[in-house]
């Protein structure tokens, strides 16, 4: 924490943080956070289905939206990047509140190949635009494309 001349602002540097602790901060800094339910397909056909609480509107022309996927545990790209990199195709599905338990199951990290949308429970539906699967419990979808 830094000092300050006044006593009821507190002031914090993010390097004095460990990052879960610098983590929390932003979370808890920029609320509430939409999560961005996000599909996308495997250059072979792999379905992948993950949730991104980092994410806003990128603008308006083009219209444009951004999320930020983190590496895995491991330190790996996720299976999102990966994906979007390769295709240039991603689905942003809306989350309900309905959809909050099923969704925290597709959160958990998977082996390859194991369906998040299967674990999860999510029923996959042609989107119009893009290849990738939408959610079809969503009310509102994002066909996207990376540019």
């Amino acid at each position: 924490m830094l000092k300050t001349d006044t006593p009821d602002f507190l002031a914090i540097d993010p390097t004095d943080l460990s990052m879960a602790d610098a983590h929390r901060l932003l979370l808890h800094c920029v609320a509430p956070r939409p999560i961005a339910f996000t599909s996308t397909l495997s250059p072979e056909g792999v379905p992948n289905l993950a949730p991104y609480s980092y994410f806003m509107a990128g603008g308006a022309n083009p219209l444009s939206v951004a999320i930020s996927p983190l590496t895995g545990r491991s330190g790996e790209l996720k299976d999102t990047l990966l994906n979007i990199q390769r295709t240039r195709e991603y689905v942003i599905n809306v989350v309900t509140y309905q959809m909050r338990e099923r969704m925290n199951r597709a959160a958990q990290e998977y082996p390859y190949g194991v369906s998040e949308w299967s674990e999860a429970g999510f029923t996959p539906a042609p989107c119009v635009k893009v290849k990738p699967a939408r959610v079809l419990e969503s009310p509102l979808v994002l066909e996207c494309r990376l540019f």
